[in-house]
């Protein structure tokens, strides 16, 4: 949907592949440098090519759009891209005094931190932006959030359990070697071992995507009914603010879970994993992290 994908793009753009690098010891989730430099430094052309999947905007909207991107990447190189270096350092530093499982929550904080920083900053651009589609593009943004949510769930049920699990697991793999090359035999079980605890939250996540468009479904149909006045204007913001800015407050408690349980796999997993590199592995880590400061300021 056109709003949470601004948001996730951004995240996607900005997070997944330099904050999520940062917190790599966590989530091992990594671009090469200079994948990193490319996303960041046309986070504008990606994000407007995001939304056009879902809606058509108008010149005035997309003019709209590129600055507020423009504004936001400037502040965000300003203001926030040093603390990402910081907080490399102390995971470099973790690495070689041993990663704790109070450690790896500690990176869960400061990524919330760091991406609750970009929402707050960004709110005030995503609401007046939200507030521009017209009828007809919000009509156009729900049909195709539903059309990708029927797509979605024709690729599972034409998957098996096996095959979704096997996939994931290659995913994973290939995450964490991009750190710290081939794993060896037992490193390889335990990410089996990983993989089959992991619970599928495939439904749960399709039930929030509907909550979710329901939701901002709702927020329109105010904004119809106030006859777009001003004063009205306040109402509607705070009727699709959960969608924009607080979605867990749209997701189940069985989705909430879920997540929580997958989560403490991983914190579960992660120290054992990075106690058992070997002096190699580990180097390579460190080279790589290494490799995402120099990319990191280079932003900067």
């Amino acid at each position: 949907m056109t709003f949470n994908r601004y948001r996730n793009s951004t995240y996607k753009s900005i997070n997944m592949r330099l904050l999520l690098k940062l917190m790599m010891a966590l989530l091992l989730v990594s671009m090469t440098a200079c994948s990193t430099k490319l996303a960041y430094n046309n986070l504008d052309w990606v994000v407007s090519w995001y939304i056009d999947d879902y809606v058509t905007l108008t010149n005035t909207q997309e003019k709209q759009l590129d600055s507020s991107i423009e504004s936001l990447l400037l502040w965000h190189r300003k203001t926030e891209l040093q603390n990402y270096v910081v907080q490399i350092k102390y995971i470099k530093i973790d690495l070689k005094n041993g990663i704790k499982h109070s450690t790896i929550k500690n990176y869960i904080n400061a990524l919330k931190q760091f991406w609750d920083a970009i929402l707050l900053k960004a709110e005030p651009d995503v609401m007046r932006f939200a507030y521009s589609l017209s009828d007809k593009q919000v009509t156009e943004l729900l049909a195709e959030i539903e059309q990708q949510n029927l797509k979605k769930i024709n690729d599972f049920d034409n998957s098996s359990e096996k095959e979704r699990l096997k996939k994931r697991f290659e995913r994973i793999e290939e995450q964490i070697t991009e750190f710290t090359g081939p794993l060896d035999k037992q490193q390889k079980k335990r990410l089996t071992q990983l993989n089959a605890s992991l619970l599928s939250a495939f439904e749960q996540r399709i039930q929030f995507r509907r909550d979710w468009a329901t939701s901002i479904a709702a927020a329109y149909q105010l904004r119809q009914q106030k006859y777009h006045k001003e004063n009205d204007r306040v109402q509607f913001e705070q009727a699709l603010r959960p969608a924009l800015i607080n979605t867990n407050s749209l997701r189940s408690e069985e989705y909430l879970a879920i997540f929580e349980h997958n989560q403490a796999k991983w914190v579960e997993f992660l120290p054992q994993l990075v106690s058992s590199l070997s002096v190699k592995q580990l180097s390579n880590v460190q080279s790589k992290l290494d490799d995402t400061i120099a990319d990191i300021q280079g932003l900067y």
